[in-house]
């Protein structure tokens, strides 16, 4: 971002929200901008993201969904409003604008991706609990005036995102995308979902997860697709993915637990255990398409599992596991 652009920004962003300009400092910054501030003692998360990455109405809709969680008992970061009542402001600066949001912010750690093994049956049956948990709520909720997007990746899209891959991949990717269009849409398959619950997202504290982080990618989509990405993180972004034994003893664990607790706060069909390896895929297709061209290593290995199957663990061998 533009250094002018940004402190233009965090001015503006310190008037609406009554916050000490010194207090402010930058994280990181992908998609969206990242900071941290103090206010009346307490520790807060800024988030500034440009209209071209997530409109005003869809960032707004976001907010909605994080504010009623929330309200309901799921630890998420309690929104900060502006002093005009707002959850999200809209900054103008020249000819664009920018996307602002305050979050409280949750004390915890990452559980460790490299030893996925270690993980405790505690924040296993947690994260399958909040999963779930979150899921029924999603069949109550019902939105203001925004509205998230419904999870359709188009054929269009595919070829924007990797206009230099091989016809071979992008095919590959249409393929499974278009898999899902037979699939149906019920109060009690599909949903609003965060879409992106890996380890990455969520922190624990004293054997708690304390938070749920980055609902920027929360869409409506089928609720079995999050626990496909519980599975699909410690499968193949971990040392397990080297070694296949390794990655079925692992599941044999983790499966029983997570469905435990999922089971506990909602019910989902075990009909739809049968699509897990397909969702397994479109978490590969999403990763391949967004990830930056840069990590070749990373991407390869996605490719490799596209385009030769059996490099999957069949998750259907495991169905007796989420009895």
């Amino acid at each position: 971002m533009n250094p002018k652009v940004a402190q233009e920004l965090s001015d503006k962003f310190c008037l609406k929200w009554d916050v000490d300009s010194s207090t402010l400092s930058f994280l990181r910054g992908f998609e969206n901008q990242v900071y941290s501030f103090k206010k009346d003692g307490l520790n807060y998360i800024l988030r500034v993201g440009h209209s071209n990455h997530m409109s005003h109405d869809l960032v707004q809709a976001e907010m909605d969904w994080i504010a009623f969680l929330h309200n309901h008992g799921i630890p998420v970061p309690k929104p900060l409003v502006s002093l005009d009542g707002k959850l999200v402001e809209k900054f103008v600066v020249e000819n664009d604008y920018f996307n602002v949001i305050a979050l409280e912010k949750i004390p915890g750690n990452h559980l460790d991706f490299q030893q996925p093994r270690a993980w405790s049956e505690e924040i296993i049956y947690q994260w399958g609990k909040i999963i779930g948990k979150m899921h029924a709520l999603s069949k109550e909720y019902i939105t203001k005036n925004n509205r998230r997007y419904d999870f359709n990746p188009t054929a269009t899209l595919v070829e924007e995102m990797i206009p230099n891959e091989p016809n071979d991949i992008k095919s590959k990717i249409i393929e499974i995308f278009q898999s899902l269009k037979s699939l149906p849409k019920t109060k009690d398959s599909y949903g609003l979902v965060h879409s992106d619950l890996h380890p990455g997202n969520f922190l624990i504290r004293n054997k708690a997860i304390t938070g749920i982080l980055d609902f920027d990618r929360t869409c409506y989509k089928w609720f079995i697709s999050e626990i496909a990405v519980a599975l699909y993180y410690p499968l193949y972004h971990s040392p397990l993915n080297a070694d296949k034994n390794q990655q079925e003893d692992f599941l044999l664990n983790f499966i029983p637990k997570f469905w435990e607790g999922y089971k506990s706060e909602n019910f989902l069909d075990s009909q739809w255990l049968s699509t897990l390896n397909t969702f397994v895929k479109v978490r590969d297709a999403i990763l391949f398409l967004y990830f930056p061209r840069s990590q070749a290593q990373a991407l390869d290995h996605i490719k490799s599992r596209l385009m030769n199957e059996e490099s999957y663990v069949n998750l259907q061998d495991f169905t007796s596991a989420f009895k």
